[in-house]
């Protein structure tokens, strides 16, 4: 792993209308990255300091507000953020943004598709 560089998952935005897709991304880079710096089996306080870390102030503020502690266990951090940034999803504004993709010319049908499933 040496002389690599890794890539930290960029942060949350908390007051996104879309906070559901937000948070899973985010999930999904933290996995990627923590498995990138060999962390994926460190001790849950060392997993949820580097989650801290990425998701920055915003982030920290969030994970007081939410009751928990750098002695929380990392699942239940992880269960804690998922049942917070699940609740926020705006189904009006979903279907504006599924409904506003259309495939301009020049644009490959594959990329168009994959706007198309990503977003639905």
């Amino acid at each position: 792993m040496s002389g690599m560089t890794s890539m930290v998952p960029s942060a949350v935005d908390f007051d996104s209308p879309n906070l559901g897709k937000e948070w899973k991304t985010f999930k999904q880079q933290l996995n990627f990255y923590l498995a990138g710096k060999e962390l994926s089996g460190s001790e849950d306080v060392v997993k949820v300091g580097e989650m801290m870390t990425c998701l920055g102030k915003k982030g920290v503020e969030v994970f007081n507000m939410l009751g928990l502690d750098e002695t929380t266990p990392y699942n239940d951090v992880i269960k804690t953020f998922d049942e917070h940034c699940g609740q926020k999803k705006n189904s009006v504004y979903e279907r504006f943004l599924f409904n506003k993709i259309v495939q301009h010319e020049g644009r490959s049908f594959d990329s168009f598709l994959m706007e198309l499933k990503s977003q639905a």
